[in-house]
């Protein structure tokens, strides 16, 4: 029995000894998240020491890892990148063998998150002294934020953001009063620990910036008729200076463009309303990208009043009144008075010239023996501003004028009257004689009305005693009698 007792007692020391050897594996990830790029950094060990290690890798999003089966060392070191912009991991399962203990496995995991790289909106920007940055960044990486620092060299106004920055752009107000002015700016971003790399993003500030004056300041005309030229000059003599400008009430108004260019402003407004109207024309100078404060110039157009007269033509007689011409305004502006003139003033007298209001009315004497035309020019008038002329024509036939010979006779009952010859003294063209005569009951022998330009014939006389006929005599031509 003391030869079996010694044989189990030298069991039980080799199972101690052999439980005593084959310790727990022991895999320390510091950190257990890196960020792109980064090696890993898993120092493995084993209690008590002396065990080999060999590791699988498991990669998801993540490009580096690696296994290794042999020789393997205590430190898992590889560089892992991550194969997005989102984040990704590795899970490296770890074998421990030693001696002639059964192997361990353990699984580590390694957190890998993108590192940011800065988008700019702008690799460099050229603004004007006074004018905003606007460097706008953004990143593939969510939750990406800023930080940046400036260095200045002849400008004023910016400011580095080394903490929270609130906004992921750049918009500070940049000055300068020197040539070659210039900004840099050292922007880096972060995300979730992970610094990218800086960008630089210069900005140019330029220090001229060009003033602008136009005149006239304000103007007043009549639609239809040009404008006073406005003149545009840049009176701090900036060096390329161009000039623009724009307006505004371009349906009311027309006739010149809405926008335009040059160092003049011409042209002629048309006012398509019956009322004032008034346009502001905006004007900026530029240089090198710069532009300055805007003046503005005012023209203000009155309405062309618009007008109509009937009758347009007609025809009268010399000595009869002619059919008054209603003169009107069809646009209806405010205030609108009318005036007129009117030709062959020697020939036809009777209206006086000029002159104003409505109708137009009055008797025309024609002092020749033809047809004579007066012309009417009738113009509108509001606010100082007339109207296309109207004209309006009087065509003033000739009155014939009349005589007869002998103007009295006695005769006997029986006896033929002397003729009585009928003559037109003015010498009217186409005139035509017409009579009657009165006392028709007591003499008879010659018709009671009669034409042509001679009378003759025999009266009786059926009374007792001496009878007086009177004669009257018109001379007609184109329609117009003698007086």
């Amino acid at each position: 029995w003391l030869l079996r007792l010694a044989i189990v007692l030298f069991y039980i020391s080799i199972s101690a000894k052999i439980q005593g050897q084959c310790g727990p594996a022991i895999a320390t990830a510091t950190p257990s998240t890196i960020c792109s790029t980064n090696l890993t950094n898993i120092v493995l060990s084993s209690i008590p020491a002396g065990a080999t290690f060999t590791w699988t890798a498991a990669p998801s999003g993540v490009a580096g890892a690696s296994d290794c089966s042999v020789a393997c060392g205590t430190t898992i070191a590889q560089p892992l990148t991550t194969t997005g912009s989102g984040a990704g991991f590795v899970i490296y399962t770890i074998t421990q063998t030693k001696g002639g203990c059964a192997p361990v496995s353990i699984p580590v995991t390694i957190n890998v998150n993108p590192v940011p790289i800065a988008i700019p909106s702008v690799d460099s920007e050229r603004i004007c002294s006074g004018d905003f940055t606007s460097i706008f960044l953004s990143s593939a990486v969510s939750l990406t934020s800023f930080s940046w620092t400036v260095f200045q060299s002849g400008t004023s106004g910016a400011s580095n953001c080394t903490g929270l920055c609130n906004s992921p752009a750049i918009v500070q107000q940049l000055t300068t009063s020197t040539a070659g002015s210039i900004a840099t700016y050292t922007i880096t971003p972060l995300a979730n620990g992970c610094t990218g790399y800086p960008i630089y993003i210069p900005v140019h500030v330029d220090y001229l910036i060009p003033t602008v004056s136009a005149t006239p300041p304000t103007q007043t005309v009549c639609s239809g008729s040009p404008i006073s030229t406005i003149t545009i000059t840049n009176p701090n003599s900036v060096a390329g200076t161009t000039f623009s400008w724009t307006r505004n009430n371009n349906i009311s108004l027309t006739g010149i463009a809405p926008s335009g260019a040059g160092a003049t402003i011409n042209g002629i407004f048309t006012n398509n309303t019956n009322i004032a109207q008034t346009t502001t024309f905006t004007i900026i100078a530029t240089a090198g990208g710069c532009s300055s404060v805007s003046t503005t110039v005012s023209v203000t157009v009155n309405p062309q009043p618009t007008i109509t007269a009937t009758p347009v033509i007609q025809t009268v007689c010399s000595g009869v009144p002619i059919t008054p011409i209603a003169i009107s305004n069809p646009n209806l502006v405010a205030g609108t008075t009318f005036s007129w003139t009117r030709t062959n003033i020697g020939f036809l007298t009777g209206i006086a010239v000029p002159g104003s209001g409505t109708p137009i009315s009055g008797t025309l004497i024609n002092n020749t023996n033809t047809p004579q035309l007066t012309v009417f020019t009738i113009t509108a008038t509001a606010t100082g501003c007339g109207s296309t002329a109207f004209k309006d024509s009087v065509i003033v036939d000739p009155t014939p004028t009349v005589s007869a010979a002998p103007v009295a006779q006695t005769v006997c009952s029986g006896t033929p009257i002397t003729t009585i010859n009928i003559t037109n003294p003015n010498f009217v063209a186409g005139t035509t004689f017409s009579w009657t005569r009165d006392n028709n009951v007591n003499l008879t022998g010659i018709a009671a009305i009669g034409a042509g330009a001679s009378i003759f014939g025999t009266f009786t006389n059926i009374t007792n005693t001496p009878q007086v006929t009177t004669f009257t005599i018109i001379a007609s031509a184109n329609g117009c009698p003698s007086l």
